[in-house]
């Protein structure tokens, strides 16, 4: 922000000016009211942040509890099993490949590189081009939300319900709601409701319906959904729906269903971390999301439930027609042990995109990091070998795209003899 006053010369000897002092004072009062707001402005946007932070802040340490609980169980898992293990010589472990870190991966060379996407903890092939269908980027990297992308948010609460056991849905004021789609990650949208403790409300519904700038499309084709909740690990997904020109409202392709009563539902995901899904190439002009927040916050006889995202795109992503890799590398040496033989690798799709990965997926087994021999799987390793490279490669057919969230590497092992 420039200055009024410094913009103006300073008086030094010379004649006095009532004029010129006039116009100082008038700039200083200018340049004290404009600092003034900047302040009032910056104080606001720090005690939006902080509350942010310590929303964030709560679910983590949530978060981080029932994971410590976790690793106890599993410690005792590995105590008991090293107690069998030690009795036999040999033993039996499965290395686990996620894409959240890049420890012990190695991505592919040049053109045959594949997509380790770290937020959401997957890797795809690579993709050549992607357009968002709710914003446009300039050169310059300047994101623009288009005036006609319409959003309307609706709430219910667990305990209103019509005559037909439905939730009963109100409309909400969709004021900032653009913050969603502008790619923008220091930007949310945040809804805030408290009751009193004696309405006994232990969950609030949501439902966000956007409908997307169709007239300065190109085409309507999108084939990848990414959902960034706030706070992340709290709120639940319940269901992703579209529609297509004059089309009925239908379940996102590869969104996970299953059979509740004979009757095939959608299923929740629990305590949702930021989502990427990956469906065949469709016709798109509406998408809806039903979510709820089953967490709140104590205060003064109030429950106050706080639900919102950080971000949502719908894109259209054309991947590489050739095939992609990266390896995994398994390292012994650190243990004193050597492999004695390597089971065939599982690949495991995400929850949210196609899982029939025949055709999609392969893997190849080397002993060095030259990588110019290759071995088979579920044989007897005879030399003393530490080390592995698992190569995975990746490929797409048609509209099926693998998307994988592990690669599991089944291995028996013996510790060398001191």
């Amino acid at each position: 922000m420039g200055l009024e006053s410094m913009a103006q010369r300073n008086l030094y000897r010379g004649p006095s000016s009532s004029k010129e002092f006039n116009q100082r004072n008038q700039s200083l009062i200018v340049d004290m009211e404009n600092i003034f707001q900047l302040l009032n402005q910056n104080e606001e946007s720090i005690e939006e942040n902080m509350d942010i932070v310590l929303r964030e802040n709560f679910f983590l340490q949530n978060h981080i509890s029932l994971l410590r609980n976790e690793v106890n169980r599993l410690n005792e898992l590995v105590e008991n099993k090293e107690e069998r293990e030690n009795e036999t010589g040999t033993a039996s472990n499965i290395f686990i490949q996620n894409f959240y870190t890049t420890n012990q991966l190695k991505n592919g060379v040049a053109a045959k590189a594949s997509l380790i996407d770290r937020m959401h903890g997957l890797v795809t092939p690579l993709p050549t081009d992607v357009s968002s269908k709710l914003n446009y980027t300039t050169d310059g990297g300047t994101v623009f939300v288009p005036n006609d992308l319409e959003i309307f948010v609706k709430e219910a609460k667990n305990t209103v319900y019509d005559e037909a056991g439905n939730l009963v849905y109100y409309d909400l004021n969709n004021a900032q709601t653009k913050a969603i789609v502008d790619k923008d990650k220091n930007t949310f949208w945040v809804r805030d409701i408290s009751f009193d403790q004696t309405d006994s409300v232990t969950e609030v519904f949501g439902e966000l319906h956007i409908k997307l700038p169709v007239k300065g499309m190109n085409n309507l084709y999108a084939n990848a959904l990414t959902i960034h909740p706030y706070p992340e690990g709290s709120m639940r997904i319940r269901d992703i729906q579209y529609k297509g020109y004059g089309d009925q409202w239908s379940r996102l392709e590869n969104y996970p269903t299953e059979m509740q009563k004979g009757i095939e539902v959608p299923r929740i995901f629990e305590n949702t971390r930021k989502s990427f899904f990956q469906f065949s190439r469709t016709e798109m002009t509406e998408l809806r999301i039903f979510y709820s927040q089953p967490y709140w916050f104590e205060n003064s006889g109030k429950s106050t439930f706080s639900y919102g995202f950080q971000g949502i795109d719908l894109e259209y992503r054309i991947y590489t027609e050739k095939s992609c890799e990266f390896v995994s590398v398994i390292d012994l040496t650190e243990k004193k042990a050597v492999f004695q033989s390597i089971a065939y690798p599982e690949a495991i799709a995400s929850e949210s995109s196609e899982h029939d990965l025949v055709n999609l997926v392969e893997h190849h087994l080397y002993y060095d990091e030259s990588m110019e021999t290759e071995f088979d799987f579920e044989t007897a390793i005879l030399s003393p070998i530490s080390k592995i490279y698992v190569k995975t490669v990746l490929k797409k057919e048609g509209d099926a795209v693998p998307v994988l969230k592990e690669v599991r590497i089944p291995y028996v092992f013996i510790k060398e003899k001191e």
